[in-house]
């Protein structure tokens, strides 16, 4: 039904756009007509304009050349005035006075031309140039007032075509409006009916009711349309019903690989506790050491286990939200870390007071303040944390002024087990960095190392407190 109403709408669009078209072709043609005709009035102006300058050049001159030029444009004008296309009932009765009239001119003309041959007597023939001029003057403001009026019926003419044109091709147009518009509105309502339901489908889906199925009777395109959505429910629900039972493998792994895997390495420790106490003092300098790197690294390997734990959470677990002092918050997270003697820890005064699930960001803040430390090459330094705030979110930055990481090492020290000093050196999993990240992408976060490059190292995250902050 609907894409009947459709073409219908097309349709008639391309039947009025036909229409006014040639109304307008029509139009076009007759005002060319109307044009060529208007040019009787013009060219009977400038073929008298001509005449007269030539009159005053031939007799200020008298010359062979400027008679010529007079005969010529007096014959032009006249030709003109024969084949001159006048369908206009009025200015047709004027074009043989125009022409009886111009014929007057040429004789007067031709009779001044020559009057000095006629009469040889310097008096009368200065006496009749003036007669004869006197009538040519008369002819020429004749012909003027006869252009005049010619002009005038051409104008008025043109003024109620005008009218006429812009009545008819305003009239097909709204015509053609106003049938579009009927069908529009015929359409739209076909149209508003199937998206809402369409809409109220889809707001179904999006609100996690992915159990009944999307149902309609709409067919053609909406038709398609409703199939496509129940498509996608069907696709939907066996995706996060697959998810879901990843999610629990995944799970029962990391909890297996965080415990299970434990306890060969408490035995691996107990046994070399057992080694060490049963050897006394029997047991070398060199063994004694070795004995220690194995107990480090059992300990390394069970930090590696918990922060894999922790990797796995971070973007899973269901926080929930709760207003958060930053502020206190800091001062909570300095006082459970316990600084290194000579570390400094400097909050900007008024930290903002966000509504945002409290556990990750202070997991965030003790992360960066940790790895700070840990880094740091110096036995004393001093930590900044500072804030901006946006349009709609907080940025926080944490700088210290360690040795700072290289350009080309600032997007890896992100991602998992990556550490820029060996593990012997520098205790930690490589891990730290990385649950920073996905703690700040599960908040539509983002965080980066910014600053040149040189000593000291500035981190900036962003935090989407929720709407209820505000």
């Amino acid at each position: 039904m609907m894409r009947r109403q459709v073409r219908k709408v097309a349709a008639t669009g391309i039947i009025t756009v036909l229409v006014i078209a040639i109304v307008v072709f029509a139009v076009l043609q007759m005002y060319l007509k109307l044009d060529r005709e208007s040019r009787l009035a013009e060219e009977l102006s400038n073929g008298l304009n001509d005449l007269q300058y030539l009159t005053t050049e031939y007799l200020a001159t008298g010359t062979p050349r400027a008679l010529k030029q007079w005969q010529d444009r007096h014959v032009s004008l006249g030709m003109f005035l024969e084949r001159a296309p006048v369908t206009d009932p009025k200015a047709a009765r004027l074009l043989p006075e125009i022409q009886t009239r111009l014929t007057t001119l040429g004789s007067i003309f031709g009779k001044l031309t020559r009057i000095d041959d006629a009469i040889p007597e310097p008096g009368r023939a200065a006496a009749a140039k003036r007669a004869a001029l006197s009538r040519l003057l008369n002819q020429i403001l004749a012909l003027s007032a006869l252009k005049d009026r010619v002009s005038s019926i051409y104008r008025a003419r043109q003024e109620t075509f005008a009218l006429w044109a812009s009545v008819a091709v305003s009239g097909v147009l709204l015509l053609g409006i106003l049938l579009m518009v009927a069908l529009y509105f015929r359409v739209l309502r076909v149209i508003a009916s199937n998206v809402e339901r369409l809409s109220a489908e889809i707001i179904r889906l999006g609100e996690g009711e992915l159990v009944e199925p999307v149902q309609s009777d709409a067919d053609g395109d909406i038709g398609r349309v409703f199939d496509a959505v129940e498509q996608a429910r069907i696709r939907l629900a066996d995706a996060i019903m697959q998810m879901e039972q990843e999610r629990a493998d995944l799970d029962s792994f990391v909890y297996v690989a965080s415990h299970d895997f434990k306890a060969p390495l408490r035995g691996i420790e107990n046994l070399a506790t057992w080694i060490e106490e049963d050897a006394g003092q029997t047991i070398g300098a060199e063994t004694r050491e070795h004995i220690s790197m194995m107990r480090r690294r059992i300990s390394r390997l069970e930090t590696l286990l918990d922060d894999l734990l922790a990797y796995s959470r971070a973007s899973r677990e269901e926080v929930p939200f709760e207003t958060v002092d930053v502020g206190v918050l800091l001062d909570d997270i300095k006082d459970d870390l316990v600084l290194p003697a000579g570390f400094e820890l400097v909050v900007a005064p008024d930290m903002p007071v966000l509504y945002s699930p409290k556990t990750p960001l202070a997991h965030v803040f003790s992360n960066l303040i940790n790895n700070a430390v840990k880094h740091h090459d110096g036995e004393c330094g001093r930590i900044e944390i500072s804030f901006e705030k946006t349009f709609n979110e907080v940025a926080f930055t944490v700088c210290d002024d360690g040795p700072g990481i290289p350009l080309k090492y600032r997007e890896r020290v992100f991602e998992m087990l990556q550490t820029l000093k060996p593990r012997d050196v520098t205790e930690g999993s490589g891990m730290g960095l990385a649950i920073t990240k996905r703690l700040v992408q599960r908040n539509n976060g983002t965080i980066s190392i910014t600053g040149a490059e040189g000593r000291g190292t500035c981190i900036r995250f962003t935090w989407h407190p929720d709407v209820k902050a505000e």
